[in-house]
């Protein structure tokens, strides 16, 4: 044989041999082989066992079986210029403010003439005061006008003599004439006197000497005719002392005439007494004068008072809210502002001229701009009226976390009364400038499902993608739809309300639909 083994089949025996010599390079190659024969496969067949677990854990997992109701929805069709950014609940202002109607005097409401909503003109009567008291000061005021005048009349004469006497000083140039003419005669007593002097000398003389011869004759001359010759030369010596002691007193007297008539003449150029009453006379004719325009503005005082017994409207509008009753006081005046006002008859407001005060959350206060469109609806309106932006409020509430916006109505109907809720849709800006027919499409749920609390208004909502329950946050509006209220964030037209929600249901609970 030549060292194959051959069996009688004709196979060869010595291929079935193993090659000893080869085993440990095969060995090295074994553990891929057991990677690619085992491992893969069992990896890919737990992968499809994770899948297939993952997607009927629903079968596996408990969940609640809930039943859930659509949104009710209204559209409502309106022609704007720009989308919707967000919207806002309000209500309707005069615009700027109410024209409150005052008594500007004091007195008792008689009657009223107007009804709260009525419609009245500029000027118009809306009550009357008790009047009897301003009709007896008007003709107290009156009768004192009167009076003035005829003090006015009195001094006014006053004044015009005193004009005259300080104009035509005639008394003065009679004193003066009368001092003149006595210092004249006294000067012609003066010059005469000497030549008096002369003569009484000459007859004391001569009586003396009469005397003398008769009382000489003896008993020649009868007793009666001596005691007559004695009586005349007594006479005659006296007249002519008496004349001889006159001239220095006659001296005296024409010295203190000169001196009067000096100082009436210095009078007389002065006029200071008639200056003084002259002024005295203006004076009190101004003050008389002042007197009676201070009688004339009592009267007309008066008459205004009696005049504004009668309350009236300052411009045309629509009563407000009527702010007394027959036999209220009014006390008249500007008043002072607040809920109530002592002098304020009615509260009036222009319907032309409305605004709406707009809640606005403080994140949605960036979008709203001055000029801003927006559109404002309300169960009274058949369709959407527009406005627009006029301010920002000053003044945040903390409270309610909001900022007040003022939007004016433009062309506001009839049917809008002042405190009428509103709400209020803040539209974007049209940079083309066109206008745009679309739809805003309001948000009902029932009230019943709305949760209030202090932190915020929530709804329970069903997610379906996630067949979770969700504890949404929501903004209510103040508008209602019979037992429904709007919704103006935090759903829309594809949310699922849960309806009567377990107690132990939680945010992300897994729940099936009924």
């Amino acid at each position: 044989m030549s060292g194959r083994i051959l069996m009688t089949d004709g196979v060869d025996l010595k291929e079935l041999a193993v090659d000893r010599t080869s085993a440990s390079v095969k060995s090295g190659s074994g553990g891929m082989k057991l990677v690619s024969r085992y491992l893969i496969p069992v990896g890919i067949i737990a992968g499809f066992v994770a899948v297939v677990g993952w997607s009927l854990k629903d079968y596996f997992v408990s969940t609640i079986s809930v039943e859930v109701i659509k949104v009710s929805t209204e559209s409502t069709g309106a022609t704007v210029s720009g989308k919707a950014l967000f919207r806002a609940s309000g209500w309707v202002e005069p615009r700027p403010t109410p024209i409150r109607v005052a008594a500007l005097a004091e007195g008792v409401v008689e009657q009223l003439l107007v009804v709260e909503d009525q419609e009245i003109k500029a000027n118009q009567p809306v009550v009357t005061l008790i009047k009897e008291d301003a009709q007896l000061e008007l003709e107290s005021a009156q009768a004192a006008v009167k009076v003035a005048a005829a003090e006015t009349r009195s001094a006014t004469a006053v004044l015009a003599a005193a004009r005259t006497d300080f104009e035509q000083p005639v008394k003065l140039r009679a004193e003066l004439a009368t001092a003149d003419s006595q210092l004249a005669a006294i000067e012609t007593r003066l010059s005469n006197l000497p030549f008096e002097i002369i003569t009484a000398r000459a007859n004391s003389t001569f009586a003396t000497e009469d005397f003398q011869s008769k009382k000489d004759a003896g008993d020649v001359i009868p007793a009666i005719e001596l005691k007559e010759a004695e009586a005349k030369a007594t006479t005659a010596k006296t007249k002519l002392q008496e004349l001889e002691n006159q001239t220095p007193l006659l001296e005296n007297e024409r010295e203190a005439l000169r001196q009067r008539v000096s100082a009436l003449e210095t009078k007389l150029e002065l006029n200071n007494d008639a200056k003084r009453v002259l002024a005295e006379a203006e004076a009190n004719q101004a003050a008389t004068m002042a007197r009676e325009t201070q009688a004339n503005v009592k009267l007309a005082e008066g008459e205004l008072k009696l005049k504004r017994m009668t309350v009236v409207a300052p411009s045309d509008g629509r009563v407000l809210k009527l702010m007394v009753s027959p036999g209220s006081h009014l006390s008249g005046g500007p008043g002072h502002q607040g809920v109530h006002d002592g002098g304020v008859a009615i509260t009036m407001y222009d319907p032309a001229k409305l605004q709406v005060r707009a809640d606005v959350r403080f994140q949605d206060v960036p979008r709203v701009f001055l000029n801003q469109e927006v559109l404002l609806e309300s169960d009274v309106l058949l369709e959407p009226v527009k406005g627009r932006v006029m301010y920002l409020n000053p003044e945040a509430d903390i409270q309610k976390n909001i900022l007040e916006v003022k939007v004016e109505v433009l062309n506001p109907p009839g049917i809008l009364k002042p405190q009428m809720l509103m709400n209020i849709t803040f539209l974007s800006s049209n940079e083309a400038g066109s206008e745009n027919t679309g739809s805003i499409t309001r948000i009902f749920v029932p009230d019943e499902l709305v949760i209030r609390e202090q932190d915020g208004t929530f709804i329970w909502v069903a997610d379906v993608s996630t067949n979770t329950a969700v504890r949404q946050r929501i903004v209510t509006s103040s508008q209602t739809s019979g037992e429904e209220i709007e919704v103006t964030d935090g759903l829309n037209i594809s949310s699922r309300i849960i309806v009567s929600p377990p107690s132990d249901l939680t945010d992300g609970t897994r729940v099936s639909i009924k």
